[in-house]
């Protein structure tokens, strides 16, 4: 199982009429930022820390719990 970091931009138009005039979404683009093998078994819980950016915690189905650091948010 892996874990996918992105960052996502936001496109310069919300949204867009199409042909009958009715509004339509515009997607933005996503960035792939980092990959990283984390358990051979599927995560079953994820949750970012509140108080400290870039801590995050997630357990597995192999019955292991992983503390991650993710470092230089703040650069994007």
């Amino acid at each position: 199982m892996e874990l996918n970091l992105y960052q996502y931009s936001y496109p310069s138009q919300r949204s867009i009429s199409n042909e009958n005039s009715q509004p339509m979404g515009v997607p933005g683009t996503l960035t792939l930022l980092n990959q990283r093998d984390v358990s051979t078994q599927p995560v079953n819980s994820f949750d970012w820390s509140r108080d400290r950016e870039g801590l995050a915690v997630l357990t597995c189905l192999d019955q292991t719990l992983r503390v991650y650091f993710v470092t230089k948010l703040n650069l994007f």
